[in-house]
């Protein structure tokens, strides 16, 4: 699948799995932010957990961070927003109430056969973002643009992503841009899987 994808919307794509049981491949030994690793898993796959996924708001998203106090006050202070509209955009961000296990990012073709992925992450640039939402106007399908410049990989994108079931763009935060190699002409996209095989068919 991952192959398709590439040809149709260029090399940055990578299929992400939850929980899904998988080989142990490339865990990093130091911590990681979930955007520093999704831009990596576009070469390799990358497998995440309490133990190596590193930045605050991603561990808040994953189940691993319960101090909402805390990351409201980093969220404001870091954007230059009020506490009282970060605490607010962090109810529209979902995040998975039970810790989760693993998360396998870059599944490959080889991979496919062991784990299922069940979505995608794509950096886009304008050019391959156009192209995505015409194909997906063709299957009836629209977009949700996140309005945040914060979460947005881990969150806005991701868990927007999994568990609302549609296809989530961002412009990506300041720590995506920095650590996460997304580029200042470039999208962020989440999709369910679901949505993934009806634009190959």
């Amino acid at each position: 699948m991952i192959i398709k994808l590439r040809e149709k919307y260029g090399k940055k794509c990578s299929l992400v799995s939850i929980n899904g049981i998988a080989p142990k491949t490339n865990i990093p030994s130091h911590k990681m932010r979930f955007c520093e690793a999704v831009s990596c898993s576009f070469k390799i796959p990358i497998q995440l957990s309490a133990k190596n996924l590193g930045c605050q708001g991603a561990r808040r998203n994953f189940g691993y961070y319960r101090n909402e106090e805390q990351l409201i006050k980093n969220l404001a202070d870091s954007n230059g927003v009020p506490e009282l509209f970060a605490s607010e955009a962090l109810t529209e961000i979902p995040f998975f109430k039970k810790a989760v296990k693993e998360i396998n990012l870059g599944i490959t073709e080889e991979l496919e056969s062991y784990i299922k992925p069940e979505l995608l992450i794509l950096y886009l640039d304008p050019f391959q973002i156009n192209k995505l939402i015409a194909d997906l106007a063709r299957i009836e399908v629209k977009p949700y643009f996140f309005p945040y410049t914060f979460l947005s990989v881990c969150g806005g994108i991701l868990t927007n992503a999994y568990f609302n079931q549609h296809v989530s763009l961002s412009v990506g935060c300041a720590e995506s841009r920095r650590y996460g190699g997304v580029k200042n002409d470039e999208i962020v996209v989440g999709m369910p899987i679901k949505i993934v095989k009806q634009l190959l068919s």
